[in-house]
């Protein structure tokens, strides 16, 4: 599990997010894998495994951005760590 945030474009771009999250074990805390907060402008991540949102850009980093398209990467790993 990672600190991560993504930047979010509209409804369905978080839900892709949600579902890349959810297939690499992210929850959010009080739902599992249900679709929290489509509208939020971020969802970040953390090493506990729980998904979290916000409103606003944090002012300083205190995580890795990422995009839809590092998630494939991250989902590969954690597959490999799992096979071994």
């Amino acid at each position: 599990m990672e600190d991560m945030m993504f930047e979010i474009n509209n409804p369905v771009h978080s839900k892709q997010i949600q579902d890349a999250l959810f297939e690499l074990g992210y929850r959010w805390i009080l739902t599992g894998e249900i679709y929290r907060r489509t509208e939020a402008s971020y969802l970040f991540t953390d090493k506990e495994g729980t998904i979290m949102f916000s409103q606003m850009k944090p002012t300083r980093s205190i995580v890795e951005d990422y995009t839809l398209r590092n998630l494939p990467y991250l989902m590969n790993e954690a597959y490999l760590e799992y096979e071994e």
